[in-house]
């Protein structure tokens, strides 16, 4: 499925409020990409955690922002 710029910038707009703030001139406000980058990984942490299936992949727990009881080591 193709990503519309447009229209993930409008539901993002509408799903976070800070970044449609808009100034005096009826521009929209800077925003912090860092900002911008922790509310989409929160967001989709939370839709992925609350979906039953099977656990994540060893490999994908730090960027899922979980901590592992014991280092992981890839059997050959």
């Amino acid at each position: 499925m193709p990503v519309m710029p447009f229209r993930f910038l409008s539901q993002l707009r509408a799903s976070f409020p800070q970044f449609a703030e808009q100034g005096r001139t009826g521009a929209y406000s800077q925003q912090d990409a860092e900002e911008c980058w922790s509310q989409l990984l929160y967001t989709l942490r939370e839709r992925l955690r609350a979906r039953p299936g099977p656990a994540p992949l060893p490999w994908a727990l730090p960027y899922a922002g979980a901590r592992q009881s014991r280092p992981f080591t890839e059997e050959r």
